[in-house]
């Protein structure tokens, strides 16, 4: 078994909520929605309701759902039914539509806030894809990141010292419960630094020393652009709060800076295979 299968990891999209949407992040977005559109509906009748609420649910049934108005519940738990219904019966998709619906027609200032805070919480612990910037869902993983992540983690099969860490750098990455930001770094940048001892045939090469001798590497050598970019993130991580080293003090580093590096690193991964695959060698006999 791989190490993602031993471990309970699924692929890439699935592990960050990219395009779905598992049952924790759907009930969790619900109590959301319930504690913030809902419950303040009370036990009335719907037509009991002051004029701005009344409004507020017509329009979602005639510019949301599309519906004949004659056939929107007429009481709160009608209503709480039918959204509890719809809810749990739609695409991942369908319901960040509602629930960007509900945040960008609700002019009631207070509830739309809270509504929206909430949901990105909820959505940053669950490690969905997806963020509110002002009321509108937006991804904050493009499908290209995703696809330079499930690349390398397909084409360093053959390599298990490379795949190992980037496995490992997502599984911290995605661990909901707790994330381990700073060691996804270091894995991300391991992985680089294990395909780079295998080119060069140093196995006790630093990342820096295997970069210079790859910028002069006489099969697959390191474009000077690409030495400087990735030299000065070795930097980086041997610098920015002891990612690399014992930390006196807690790491500041985040989602989107392990997110950014496992990205990187894959891409850097994807493209040293790929100049190994052009040049004809193995990387037993790069050296």
């Amino acid at each position: 078994m791989r190490f993602s299968e031993r471990h309970g990891y699924k692929r890439v999209r699935q592990a960050m909520q990219i395009e779905s949407m598992d049952d924790v992040l759907t009930n969790r977005l619900w109590n959301c929605l319930h504690t913030s559109y809902l419950e303040p509906v009370g036990e009335h009748w719907l037509h009991r309701l002051d004029s701005s609420e009344r409004a507020f649910w017509y329009r979602l049934w005639h510019e949301h759902f599309k519906e004949p108005a004659d056939q929107m519940p007429r009481t709160a738990s009608e209503l709480h039914d039918e959204m509890r219904r719809r809810f749990f019966e739609w695409s991942w998709y369908e319901v960040y539509d509602l629930i960007e619906f509900l945040a960008r027609e609700d002019h009631n200032g207070v509830r739309e806030h809270s509504f929206i805070l909430e949901c990105n919480t909820v959505m940053k612990e669950e490690l969905a894809g997806y963020r509110f910037v002002a009321a509108q869902v937006t991804p904050i993983t493009s499908p290209d990141e995703v696809e330079a992540i499930e690349d390398a983690l397909g084409a360093a099969g053959v390599h298990p010292g490379v795949r190992n860490h980037l496995e490992s750098a997502l599984a911290m990455l995605s661990d909901r419960k707790n994330p381990d930001y700073r060691n996804s770094i270091k894995e991300s940048i391991s992985a680089v630094e294990a395909l780079c001892r295998q080119i060069t045939g140093d196995a006790k090469a630093t990342l820096g020393d295997a970069l210079k001798k790859m910028r002069e590497h006489p099969k697959i050598p390191l474009h000077p652009s690409l030495y400087a970019a990735f030299e000065k993130l070795y930097g980086y991580t041997s610098n920015e709060g002891g990612i690399r080293h014992a930390m006196a003090e807690q790491s500041s580093v985040s989602f989107s800076d392990a997110k950014f590096m496992l990205v990187a690193c894959s891409a850097f991964v994807n493209y040293v295979l790929g100049k190994t695959a052009e040049a004809g060698s193995k990387l037993s006999d790069a050296s």
